[in-house]
């Protein structure tokens, strides 16, 4: 099984065969879904097809050979997912590399369909952050339904805590601009300008495509983004000199999103960088999160949190051992405002 998958560096046969098993076992104990029905040529639009095809026929296994054999014919039953929307991520849950294309495809289609309402419903907008796919690294942090939906935009959120942050955002003012520092696969960054776009076009703002929006990392260089739209994202390290400046030359964001250095000298510079050049909120993540790595965060949140209003979103499963991620948002006092 985890000779074809496509991933970075070594590859564990034991996590794939598992996760492999784990997802057939699940889907095979489901008799309440329906048969859908997926044309070829709809794969191939998608990008899709020629990638698994050239995996499958690599692999010496009858099962593997039967399912290759499916996609030759004119039309392919796909059992289980009722859309090519939820086709995506879930194969990306199986080890398939599916291409950023395919994933933000199936979740911008998603997003933009999504009526209001839903957006302003923390458990509806859960149940998206789940549909279009979450980030699976450090199991040990993450409830069994994260697993069950790894891949697609691989969301490095509690989709609990995300869902009602999101939620959050939607029943408050508008916003026009977001600017995301540390983004990791790019997940977060595109179903958050997604939503803020959806928002806009409701209002008759400004859709995701023309919200003015951008994410730094230092490390990454998410072919999501890439993908996504590569004016958006930067590789710049938010202690340098050239964010300074370019924060410095751009208009005011509604919103500041920190996500990157988890020291506390780091998320305190963040902050300090984005105070006065942010209107409405800015947002700390893993403020309750019980890695060693975060301990900076949490003392800084500690710190600032009786200092301003604030909001957060810190909601844990019970699954899960320990408390991790967590949502701080500060809401930029009026007189600190642009």
């Amino acid at each position: 099984v985890a000779s074809y998958c496509s991933t970075p560096g070594p590859v564990p046969f034991a996590r794939y065969a598992h996760r492999w098993l784990t997802h057939l076992q699940y889907w095979e104990a489901r008799n309440d879904l329906t048969v859908a029905w997926l044309s070829v040529e709809d794969l191939h639009r998608r990008a899709l097809m020629d990638a698994l095809r050239v995996r499958l026929r690599a692999v010496d296994d009858p099962a593997w050979a039967a399912f290759d054999q499916a996609f030759s014919v004119d039309r392919t039953c796909v059992r289980d997912f009722g859309d090519v929307d939820t086709l995506a991520p879930a194969l990306a849950a199986f080890g398939y590399d599916i291409g950023a294309a395919v994933a933000l495809d199936a979740a911008r289609r998603r997003l933009r369909a999504t009526p209001i309402a839903r957006l302003r419903d923390a458990a509806a907008v859960e149940a998206l952050v789940l549909a279009c796919g979450v980030n699976d690294e450090n199991a040990r942090e993450l409830p069994a339904v994260m697993l069950r939906h790894a891949g697609g935009l691989r969301i490095y959120q509690y989709p609990r805590q995300f869902g009602a942050y999101v939620a959050f955002l939607a029943a408050g003012p508008l916003v026009t601009s977001y600017l995301e520092i540390g983004c990791r696969w790019g997940g977060t960054f595109v179903f958050t300008v997604e939503v803020l776009g959806r928002l806009g076009e409701a209002s008759g703002g400004v859709g995701a495509d023309g919200l003015r929006a951008l994410a730094i990392d230092k490390w990454q260089d998410p072919a999501l983004l890439r993908e996504y739209a590569a004016a958006r994202f930067r590789k710049l390290d938010s202690a340098g000199a050239p964010f300074a400046e370019l924060l410095a030359k751009a208009p005011a964001w509604d919103i500041a999103f920190i996500d990157g250095d988890h020291s506390y000298d780091g998320v305190r510079r963040d902050f300090d960088l984005v105070r006065n050049r942010t209107t409405r909120y800015i947002v700390l993540h893993d403020i309750a999160s019980d890695e060693p790595s975060c301990a900076g965060v949490r003392r800084f949140w500690r710190e600032v949190r009786d200092q301003f209003e604030t909001h957060e979103f810190v909601e844990q499963y019970d699954d899960v051992d320990g408390s991790y991620f967590g949502i701080g948002v500060i809401v930029v006092p009026h007189s600190s405002r642009l």
